[in-house]
């Protein structure tokens, strides 16, 4: 539904953020469409500015949080870098395995999983006060750090050891 002009969850998440707490709002297509652009101009005037559609490294470090609608590179790129995130996901996750969507399901516990951008909306309204010490705590939480070690389980990269290994092919 996300690239659906009509049917996209953030239509309606954008009408019920309070215009003067999320006043400045960016917004990435990820296809070159010069009519959703258009609707969304026509919606939201200048609050909306539009991300380009290629970039080199993270975009997600120039912006306070993100929102996204799906488990993409962006979900493990903020993730990784432990940047505040909000998820819209209504899924019964069943094309994920188990342990995976257990996980993803924790996530509501500590407020960055979402069923439907109406409590995202909610949310973010009623704390937008809070939001940045909401995500300190979010990501010390047992539910943030299972994630995590989930997906990338390496803590630290071993140089010495990747230098041995590539000496040795």
């Amino acid at each position: 539904l996300s690239n659906h002009m009509f049917l996209n969850q953030y239509i309606p998440l954008i009408k019920k953020l309070d215009k003067v707490k999320y006043s400045k709002l960016f917004v990435k297509f990820f296809r070159n469409n010069s009519l959703p652009k258009k609707i969304w101009k026509k919606k939201f005037g200048n609050r909306v500015t539009f991300l380009k559609k290629s970039y080199k490294g993270s975009i997600f470090k120039n912006y306070d949080i993100v929102i996204i609608d799906n488990f993409s590179t962006a979900f493990y790129e903020l993730l990784y870098h432990k940047k505040p995130f909000f998820i819209i996901c209504n899924s019964n996750l069943e094309e994920f395995k188990t342990r995976f969507s257990r996980l993803i399901l924790n996530l509501k516990k500590i407020n960055i999983l979402f069923d439907d951008e109406l409590e995202l909306a909610k949310y973010l309204n009623d704390n937008h006060n809070l939001l940045m010490s909401n995500w300190l705590k979010a990501v010390k939480s047992k539910e943030y750090k299972e994630m995590r070690d989930y997906i990338f389980p390496i803590k630290q990269f071993n140089n010495t050891k990747f230098i041995k290994l590539i000496n040795s092919i």
